[in-house]
């Protein structure tokens, strides 16, 4: 597996700490202390220095990466996983890199960390979820990919038929997570939780009432 993916995890871990480069670009412009955690309330309530929200930040999520990698690899059912859906799970990483670090650079500069528009939440998640939704059905069965839960580990039809029900469900809510953008910041991050909640319970019920209708035939 580390052999077959060796190209796309080093250009993956070099697009995670491209934020650095673009940090020491921007340099000058950023101020001393930049926001990184917000509040219910939408304002800043954690901020970290100049040089650890630059360096600090794209370094520990290089290292998630590879640990990410690591873990994944050792599982040797994914010696034959689905391409699309490694490299969905190799990408998401680099993804969170470039929008997290980039959306603190632009606030920073623009002077506008007194709130944080949670509407950038529902679009992030949005197209995650449509993306995952969209081939999570050709993830094979595994330990460390997908849906792993009590029952879908333990069967393999019914991680199938699990994975076709959450790639449906996840797709559509990835959808309707869209519509976040266009509400204020509290009902906004109460739609995308709330839409992320129906996302994970209605799977779960799923492959336990699969898992239920299995034990009774």
């Amino acid at each position: 597996m580390f052999k077959k993916y060796s190209k796309t995890i080093i250009l993956t871990c070099i697009i995670t700490l491209l934020p650095i480069l673009l940090g020491i670009i921007l340099w000058d412009q950023l101020p001393d202390q930049l926001p990184f955690h917000w509040g219910i309330d939408g304002k800043p309530d954690q901020y970290a220095s100049r040089p650890v929200s630059v360096f600090v930040m794209p370094i520990v999520l290089v290292f998630l990466q590879l640990l990410c990698v690591y873990i994944t690899g050792l599982d040797k059912r994914n010696k034959n996983q689905n391409t699309k859906i490694m490299n969905i799970t190799l990408w998401i990483v680099p993804f969170i890199s470039l929008f997290l670090n980039g959306f603190i650079y632009f606030v920073s500069i623009q002077n506008n960390n007194d709130a944080f528009p949670f509407q950038f939440l529902p679009i992030f998640f949005g197209a995650l979820f449509m993306l995952i939704g969209n081939y999570i059905p050709k993830c094979t069965h595994n330990h460390t990919i997908g849906i792993r839960i009590k029952w879908t580990l333990q069967n393999e039809q019914n991680w199938y038929a699990t994975h076709r029900f959450a790639g449906k469900v996840w797709l559509s809510c990835g959808f309707l997570l869209l519509f976040g953008a266009f509400l204020p910041n509290t009902f906004a991050l109460i739609y995308m939780f709330s839409l992320l909640m129906i996302m994970v319970v209605s799977t779960i019920i799923y492959s336990y009432l699969y898992h239920k209708k299995q034990s009774n035939t």
